[in-house]
């Protein structure tokens, strides 16, 4: 996965065609910010396994592999823990008004 916006320097920022077109201002930046809350707010309602999971996934970087290995299953098994988690997610999101992960997500999801 690429690195996320906010580790960016300003000069990546400034070539990245995408970044550019997403935070073309100030009212950008809110949304932005609204959207990561709205974000959080979901995710905070989340069973914690599926916290752990989609974190360390999208946050941290691990393979669907190596966070199997962590919890002793294997590969297809997280696979499915995951897609199931994003389901519930998306739940969530749905009944807050967030009609897909897309509408509050950086482009490329989690780490931009």
């Amino acid at each position: 996965m690429g690195e996320s916006i906010d580790s960016m320097s300003n000069s990546e920022k400034d070539r990245s065609p995408s970044f550019r077109s997403r935070a073309a201002g100030p009212a950008d930046g809110a949304l932005q910010r609204e959207a990561r809350t709205t974000l959080q707010s979901a995710l905070e309602a989340l069973p914690a396994k599926d916290q752990a999971l989609l974190r360390m996934h999208f946050v941290q970087g691990l393979r669907m592999d190596e966070i199997a290995s962590r919890y002793g299953v294997q590969p297809p098994a997280a696979t499915k823990w995951k897609s199931a988690a994003l389901a519930r997610l998306k739940v969530i999101l749905a009944a807050r008004g967030v009609e897909s992960l897309a509408d509050i997500l950086p482009r490329g999801g989690f780490h931009g």
